[in-house]
C-alpha cells in the first residue's frame, strides 16, 4: 500500500485527507508507514477473519483523525508541494550548539521593516 493509492483508493473529506506535501511532514511519514505496516500484516494472513477490518478501525480512522493535528496540515496550502509552508523543528541536544541555532536563524530571517 502506498499513500498515492491510499488517497485515491480513500477519499475522506477535507478535514481527514492526506496533501500532496505528506512526506515533507516527518511524523506523517511515520505515521503513515506504520499504518501501512499494519495494512500488510492485515491482508497478509493466511486465512480470512476480522483483522482487515480491525484493520479500519483500530488503525486506519483513529491515525486519520489524529494526523491532520500532529503532522500541522493547516500550515500547508494543500495544492502543491511547493506550496508546503510546514517547516521540521530543529531539535538541539546539546545547550551550546543552541547558540549557533538561534544565530543561523536570526541571520535567515527578512530585514525587520522600517
Amino acid at each position: 500500500m502506498g499513500v498515492e493509492w491510499f488517497r485515491r483508493r480513500y477519499p475522506f473529506p477535507p478535514d481527514l485527507a492526506i496533501p500532496p506535501c505528506w512526506f515533507l511532514h516527518s511524523i506523517a511519514v511515520e505515521e503513515l508507514t506504520a499504518l501501512m505496516v499494519a495494512y500488510d500484516a492485515a491482508y497478509d494472513q493466511p486465512e480470512p477473519g476480522s483483522d482487515l477490518a480491525a484493520w479500519h478501525v483500530m488503525w486506519c480512522h483513529p491515525t486519520l483523525a489524529r494526523l491532520g493535528d500532529l503532522a500541522r496540515w493547516d500550515e500547508c496550502s494543500h495544492t502543491t508541494v511547493d506550496g508546503c509552508a510546514y517547516v521540521t523543528a530543529t531539535v538541539v541536544e546539546d545547550v551550546e550548539g543552541l547558540v549557533g541555532v538561534v544565530y543561523d536563524d536570526v541571520l535567515g530571517r527578512d530585514p525587520a521593516p522600517d
